[in-house]
């Protein structure tokens, strides 16, 4: 009784202690506070430090957490916000169900892993284990924001993850899933099945920026099995891509796979610059040990144009191999196309790798080589124990075979040989067929060491022909250690020759020539003779020792060296240079004896002469004392006499050419100005003569902070005498200038007296503080009031008459230094023999600026006939540019015979470095042109030389100063033309512009105001002629020309219509009413129709000599010009027309003309001659079928 007593107690005490327990629980998960006793619970029980901020719901619903921390040890993690809604009652039907997790600022740090083993059992083939889960997941929302993961060196930050997806059966339906971090964002969403072969279909995006190209985006597939991988992406951005790629068996050795990779860039600013577009490919299939495929590149480069490249490759059984290699560049004339076979075979040591090739084919490149090419080779990485390549076309052959190593140091031993190769395939300057024959073996230490070095170079032959000259050349060359021979040199090129040996050591910088040459020409140089037996030190340790001759050196076609020889010697502890012989016409002996240490040379001159025909001779006159170095230059009592005159010129210097500081001491004594004569003869057009003296006395000394200047020249009453014209000009004995001074003040004054000019040029500037560019005070006075000597110096112009005076001020400091003042040219003017105009009342101002900076200002006027012209401008210093306006009206430019012409101008001028603007409007109001006079005029040709001596006194030269001129030309109202049978006036107005390396062109018109036409001695009327203008070439414009004659009697009006242009006209014929052209041009010539008259032949071939004589010889001359002849006339030997004939007459050299004629209506051939004996005495003679004759002429030109 009382054991059922205490077991209903027991049982419940127990009961009770359950439903406590569950009641416990119940509140745990179901309550807030049973929450917090959780994490309370969890705190007080886990190991290390766990923390939380604070809670919020209950367990079994939905609840959040705030600053969440847990660290043990090296595990550290904390998580700002964590929140779960979820639906716990689903577990009873096996399901679980969170509506929404999410995280925010999660930072997890863990311990480095371990370092992975190398797994003992193989990788094939993969097994993937069934994965099953016990119940369903369902995941409605999964948000990761903020999340910062750490272990050992890697870091990485994720800034979003979002997830949605559930379970269904063993199937994975992920409906959603996208990550985002600092450098990518990827989306993906699908099924896969972890379970049996694991089908699974994928769908991929991803999305990334690349530095420089922008954001990148891929999209595409993922489908299959273990059995079969299908793969498909596509990507957009800088280039565009696709790739396609299927696999089966990918998780056993039975891996096999293929595919395609294509990539397109369509713009310039993608992966590869300078690419416009670009279109690769690549596919092929294989398995883990081999690959097999083909290559394709197409694409068009900025400057190589559209290119192609094809290749076929494939790797087996540890080798590689190239069967074809295709590549062109169209615009680069690039073209290869190889076939053959290329392997690698690999090997464990690098060494041992097996290399073999064996492919040939055809290579072009632009006009240079089109060749079959045959390369072979076998070696390792190591180096090429054997190779060939050879090269084959129509005209030549290239063969280099040997064997070449690169390990240690660079070994060869190679054989080279050319066979008829056509250098102007290479360079059309050098043409010519060349054949060579080498062989070289060596060995190059690659440390840049000399000691192992061991290299031979055989050049066994080297001939053929070039530039129209046979040429040969052998020579053997060494390169042993520290020695370097080229021995056995024989080369011969036409009349060049040269040979000898060479010899130098790298160890101490020597260097011996022994080399003789004959007739070596190089660009403007040639030299007839020259030898060579020198030993020197390139490092200038050691002066040279040896001979060195050279004779008849030619520059320019000008001899400059006669004959010169240079002796070089050492005579015990000192140098001796010896120069002598003819150079520039003048005699020169120089003898130097002396030391060189340190890189200076300190001895003395004992010889130095000189002798020549126009500047006498000169001698030393006693032995002078000098050191020279690149820093110094001293030389003491150096003086030289005239031989003949009491003249001479001493010098004293020790100059620091570093810090330029010394001191410099010179006299000249009676130097006649009769010794500058040959320099300024060729300046002046007639004969020049020139009388007096110059005395000089020059002290200058400068130190670091010292100026000591002392110097003076005197010239003596000199005459400056042109006999020609007959003009003297005397200048009077004066100081012409004197500088003297110190640091502190320096004054300088110069004096140019001539009685001839009325006056002279003298100025005084006062500097100081000279060492520091201190200030400058000063000023030049200028009166000059007979400009006579203008017409010597420039022939163009004569007569000219006027005075010039001038008052500059010069001020400021000497680095920036401000001119004042001005000068002006008074009352001129003179003729211009060319143009035949006088110009009157020429009055020329300019001003100096005054200002740092500031230009100087030009004003000019001037009368020419009725009209005048004014010029203003401005002219900055510094920069050398100027601008300058040029305004006038009815300003007479032309009056000759042939030609008048009037302008008013209204132009802007701009000079600087780059060349000459020029902007504005040219009026022409009245001009007349009359035919010039053919008979008398005789044209020189473009290559025309006229040559003094050896001094070209003119020749066609171009002026290289480029002109940008845009400019509008009008036509006035008083614009004739009397010239050819045209009388009319011209109008209109022309837009000319002119750009460097560009044709002249014109925009406009030109019209024939009014005018009449005579041809034949027939008059006809313009009805309309318009010259246009498109902006063509301004030699060539349009033609619509309507030339018209009404004959009252008949009723008939007939004409002409040109069209086209000036080079390609086109000739239609019109009348009232419709006839055909033959009766128009006879309307046209005779006024009438025509008829059966024989008298009209003789009318035809009067108005054919007419259109001879008045100018119609214009279509003979372009015939001259088609056919290469000089002459196509008609002409009459007689009164009677019967007489006429067509001549053809051509120079066939400068001394003869031969010319011949045929009969146009009797048969009479013509033969005349005309050879000139010489200067002044011509031979003519002309035979005919009727007679013959013969003339001398002698003849004088004024």
């Amino acid at each position: 009784m009382m054991f059922w007593r205490w077991f209903k107690r027991s049982l419940y005490a127990l009961l009770a202690l359950v439903i406590i327990i569950l009641t416990l629980v119940t509140l745990i998960l179901t309550t807030q506070t049973g929450g917090r006793l959780g994490l309370y619970v969890a705190e007080k029980s886990l190991p290390g430090d766990f923390e939380y901020g604070s809670w919020q719901g209950a367990i079994l619903r939905d609840f959040e957490i705030t600053d969440l921390s847990y660290r043990d040890g090296e595990i550290d993690i904390e998580i700002e916000y964590l929140q779960l809604r979820w639906r716990p009652w689903q577990l009873l039907k096996r399901q679980l169900h969170a509506r929404e997790i999410e995280i925010n600022g999660a930072r997890i740090h863990l311990p480095a892993g371990e370092p992975a083993q190398e797994p003992n059992q193989p990788l094939f083939p993969i097994q993937l284990p069934d994965i099953q889960l016990p119940v369903s997941v369902r995941l409605d929302q999964v948000l990761l924001t903020d999340i910062t993961f750490q272990q050992g060196e890697l870091q990485q930050h994720i800034k979003r993850i979002q997830l949605r997806g559930r379970t269904r059966g063993d199937t994975i339906h992920l409906h959603s899933f996208s990550l985002t971090t600092d450098d990518i964002h990827a989306q993906l969403h699908g099924t896969l099945t972890p379970v049996g072969n694991y089908p699974l279909n994928l769908n991929t995006l991803a999305r990334f920026e690349l530095p420089e190209y922008g954001f990148t985006t891929v999209v595409g597939t993922l489908r299959g099995n273990t059995d079969a991988l299908a793969l498909k992406q596509q990507v957009s951005g800088f280039v565009s891509a696709e790739v396609d790629v299927e696999v089966t068996q990918p998780l056993t050795e039975n891996l096999a796979w293929r595919g395609v990779i294509r990539v397109l860039q369509s713009t310039s600013e993608g992966l590869i610059p300078d690419i416009d577009w670009l279109n690769a490919s690549i596919q092929g299939s294989g398995t883990l040990k081999t690959v097999e495929g083909e290559f394709r590149v197409e694409g068009k480069h900025e400057a190589l144009g559209i290119f192609v490249v094809n290749s076929e490759a494939a790797f087996a059984n540890e080798t590689f191999s190239l069967d074809s290699l295709f590549v062109r560049a169209e615009t680069l004339g690039l073209m290869l196309d190889w076939t053959g076979e290329a392997s690698i075979i690999t090997a464990e040591e690098i060494g041992d790798t097996d290399i073999e090739l064996s492919m040939g084919g055809l290579f072009r490149y632009q006009d240079y080589i089109d060749a079959d090419i045959s390369l072979e080779l076998e070696g390792s990485p190591a180096g090429l124990s054997h190779f060939n390549l050879s090269a084959q076309s129509a005209e030549s052959n290239i063969s280099l075979t040997g064997s070449l190593s690169w390990i240690d140091d660079i070994q060869w031993d190679v054989a080279f040989d050319i066979s008829n190769v056509v250098l102007e395939r290479f360079s059309a300057q050098w043409p010519g067929l060349i054949n060579v024959s080498l062989i070289s073996s060596g060995r190059w230490d690659t440390d840049g060491s000399n000691e192992n070095t061991d290299i031979t170079v055989n050049l066994n032959r080297l001939h053929g022909e070039l530039q129209g000259e046979p040429i040969s050349v052998s020579a053997n060359g060494t390169w042993r250690g520290e020695e370097v021979a080229v021995n056995g040199l024989n080369a011969q090129w036409g009349e060049q020759q040269l040979s000898g040996d060479i010899h130098a050591n790298l160890a101490n910088t020597s260097i011996t020539l022994d080399v003789t040459g004959k007739n070596i020409a190089y660009d403007a140089y040639s030299i007839a003779n020259i030898s060579a037996n020198l030993i020197a030190d390139w490092s200038l340790n050691t002066l040279p020792t040896g001979t060195l001759h050279v004779s008849d050196v030619i520059q320019n076609k000008q001899q400059v060296i006669t004959d010169l020889s240079l002796e070089l010697s050492q005579e015990t502890d000192a140098h001796r240079a010896t120069l002598h012989g003819i150079a520039f016409e003048t005699e020169v002996a120089i003898d130097l004896l002396g030391h060189w240490q340190d890189m200076q040379w300190q001895g003395q001159i004992e010889t130095f002469s000189f002798a020549h025909e126009e500047f006498e001779n000169w001698r030393l006159a006693n032995a002078a004392q000098a050191t020279f170095s690149q820093e110094l230059l001293a030389i003491d009592q150096f003086c030289i006499n005239n031989e003949t005159r009491n003249a001479g010129f001493c010098l004293q210097a020790d100059w620091n050419l570093a810090t330029q500081n010394g001191n410099i001491e010179a006299r000249i004594d009676s130097l006649q100005l009769s010794l500058l004569q040959p320099a300024l003869q060729p300046l002046m057009a007639d004969e020049l003569n020139i009388e007096g003296s110059v005395n000089a006395n020059i002290s200058i000394l400068i130190e670091d902070n010292q100026l000591a200047i002392n110097s003076s020249v005197n010239i003596s009453d000199s005459i400056i005498r042109l006999p020609e014209q007959d003009l003297d000009f005397r200048i009077s004995a004066s100081e012409l200038l004197r500088v003297q001074g110190n640091q502190e003040t320096l004054t300088a004054y110069f004096d140019l007296r001539t009685l001839d000019l009325d006056g002279g040029i003298k100025g005084e500037f006062i500097v100081n503080d000279a060492l520091n560019l201190g200030s400058i005070n000063g000023d030049v006075q200028i009166q000059l009031d007979n400009l006579a000597i203008i017409s010597v110096l420039v022939p163009q112009l004569q007569a000219v008459e006027g005075r010039i005076t001038g008052e500059l001020g010069i001020g400021g400091v000497l680095s920036a230094p401000v001119v004042t003042g001005y000068i002006e040219a008074l009352e001129a003017g003179g003729e211009v023999p060319a143009a035949g105009i006088r110009i009157t009342n020429l009055n020329i101002r300019l001003d100096a600026p005054g200002e740092v900076g500031e230009p100087f200002s030009l004003n000019a006027e001037a009368q020419s006939g009725e009209g005048f012209l004014n010029i203003s401008g401005r002219y900055f210093l510094v920069e050398q540019e100027a601008d300058v306006q040029i305004r006038g009206e009815n300003f007479q430019a032309v009056q000759t015979r042939d030609l008048q012409v009037s302008i008013s101008p209204n132009l802007e001028l701009n000079y600087n470095k780059d060349g000459i603007r020029a902007r504005g409007e040219l009026t022409v109001p009245n001009a007349l042109i009359t035919p010039p006079d053919i008979e008398t005029i005789d044209s020189s040709s473009r290559d025309t030389i006229i040559v003094r001596g050896d001094e070209t006194v003119f020749s066609f030269e171009e002026d290289n100063l480029p002109i940008d001129a845009d400019v509008q030309v009008i036509l006035g109202s008083n614009v004739r033309v009397e010239a050819f049978g045209f009388d009319g006036r011209l109008e209109g107005r022309l837009r000319v512009r002119e750009q460097p390396g560009q044709q002249t062109s014109a925009v406009g018109t030109i019209n024939v105001a009014t005018g009449r036409y005579e041809i034949f001695g027939q008059p006809l009327n313009i009805d309309r002629g318009n010259f246009t203008f498109t902006g063509g070439p301004i030699d060539n414009p349009g033609l619509d020309l309507r030339v018209s004659r009404s004959v009252e009697s008949e009723n008939v009006t007939v004409g002409a219509r040109i069209g086209g242009s000036l080079r390609e006209p086109n000739l239609t014929f019109f009348s009232t009413p419709a006839m055909q052209d033959s009766a128009i041009l006879s309307y046209l010539i005779l006024g009438r129709a025509p008829g059966s008259d024989s008298g009209e032949a003789n009318v035809f071939a009067q108005a054919t000599l007419a259109l001879g004589m008045q100018g119609g010889n214009f279509l003979g001359e372009q015939l001259g010009q088609a056919f290469g002849v000089d002459e196509v006339l008609l002409d009459s030997t007689g009164e009677n027309l019967e007489n006429t004939s067509l001549f053809i007459g051509k120079h066939l050299s400068s001394r003869l003309y031969v010319k011949y004629g045929i009969g146009l209506i009797e048969p009479v051939n013509t033969f005349f001659i005309r050879y000139r004996l010489t200067e002044h005495l011509h031979f003519e003679s002309q035979t005919s079928g009727e007679r013959s004759g013969a003339d001398i002429f002698y003849s004088i030109e004024r």
